[in-house]
């Protein structure tokens, strides 16, 4: 793992249950036509309006979200299995460490926070995360505890370089949001979901493209 990155600390705010289901989000006119197909987002519409959780979940409205992608120098990148608490798929593997913009946050300490949260990283993490793009995203299902839900998310992208290979000792992880952790290269990681392989939290076509064309780029995959 990078110098300056460990495990360790307070983590606040961790949930037994998976998550609050009080928590109240900000809510957006939905996308353009553009955008819900892949376009990058550029700006946000706000409504001015604000809901909790378990009603957005219900209703499908549209709100903010982080995804933070953990990869190392080899293209493996860190993956999470979310527990069966969670009220959105859960038992299934998923991105490195996410979650939603609270009302009235911001997308970066969003993502400094939950990577504390999540995986015990220290907020010095900060300047070594790396804000990549927006998109907006829309994803449905049911699970036994929570019932049916309608989940669309704006969600900002962001890339935490983690040195050569990742340390799994280093990430301690609270088992009430999370109960395993593991390594794929991000090409086996989007086979898996391509396949609508039901172990992986499945993810829009553009999505993964983007995500992979970034990886590419990055390692230099032809």
């Amino acid at each position: 793992m990078a110098a300056g990155i460990s495990g360790g600390g307070e983590r606040p705010r961790v949930y037994e249950e998976g998550q609050d289901p009080k928590e109240l989000f900000d809510l957006f006119e939905p996308p353009t036509p553009e955008e819900l197909a892949g376009a990058i987002v550029e700006n946000l519409r706000p409504l001015g309006q604000r809901k909790i959780r378990s009603r957005v979940h219900a209703e499908g409205d549209w709100h903010r979200a982080v995804h933070i992608w953990l990869a190392d120098d080899h293209g493996g990148v860190l993956l999470q299995k979310r527990s069966e608490f969670k009220d959105t798929f859960p038992g299934r593997w998923d991105v490195s460490c996410g979650g939603h913009i609270e009302s009235g946050d911001e997308a970066f300490p969003t993502a400094v926070r939950e990577l504390e949260e999540e995986l015990g990283l220290p907020a010095a993490v900060a300047e070594k995360v790396e804000k990549l793009y927006t998109i907006a995203c829309t994803n449905k299902g049911t699970t036994e505890r929570h019932g049916e839900f309608t989940c669309r998310e704006f969600q900002d992208f962001f890339l935490l370089r983690v040195g050569k290979r990742h340390d799994l000792s280093m990430y301690k992880y609270p088992p009430g949001e999370v109960t395993e952790i593991k390594v794929m290269h991000y090409k086996d990681w989007d086979a898996k979901v391509a396949a609508n392989d039901p172990e992986y939290v499945p993810r829009a076509p553009h999505y993964r493209e983007k995500l992979c064309a970034y990886f590419d780029g990055l390692f230099r995959v032809k």
